[in-house]
């Protein structure tokens, strides 16, 4: 994402903006709580955006309230085609849901596991761009970023992880 790098997730809208009202005086201050507040004041005045994503050359457009752009991401979101981090592509989803519930929604859907919960949209690409109209609070593994546009492309094998044999 631009000149950084970033292991989770890139989110605009709901979490953005979660990530933009949750400063450092408001954890300090509140803990996890800072989160859930954030959360709750963020939905309740989230905007369903105008999305126009460029996935690997190609132009799609959609709304929402929430757009993700991930390389793993267990538990996120239960899919029919599930996020897979060793495939060399970013999963990109647009929550379209217009009303508040969106996040209730989305918990629900981590909770029973069932991709049906929510309403979202799913492309797959190596590069991505997303431009939001009215511009939506971005946030990279919780750093804020400037709203309204991102772009991201996927390091393939860029991380090695070592873990323990069975015993």
């Amino acid at each position: 994402v631009g000149d950084m790098h970033v292991f989770g997730v890139v989110a605009m809208g709901i979490p953005g903006e979660v990530a933009v009202m949750s400063d450092r005086e408001s954890k300090d201050r509140l803990g996890n709580l800072a989160y859930a507040l954030a959360a709750i004041k963020a939905t309740v005045r989230a905007p369903n955006s105008a999305y126009t994503l460029t996935l690997d050359g190609r132009e799609v457009h959609s709304n929402g309230v929430i757009c993700v752009i991930l390389n793993q991401g267990p538990g996120l979101a239960h899919l029919k085609e599930p996020v897979d981090g060793s495939d060399g592509l970013l999963d990109v989803m647009i929550f379209r849901d217009e009303s508040v519930l969106t996040v209730t929604k989305a918990a629900t859907n981590v909770l029973l596991r069932n991709e049906n919960v929510v309403p979202v949209e799913h492309w797959q690409a190596r590069e991505v761009q997303v431009v939001s109209y009215p511009p939506q609070a971005v946030q990279a593994d919780g750093e804020v970023l400037p709203a309204g546009s991102v772009t991201a492309r996927v390091l393939h094998h860029a991380v090695r992880f070592i873990v323990p044999g069975t015993a």
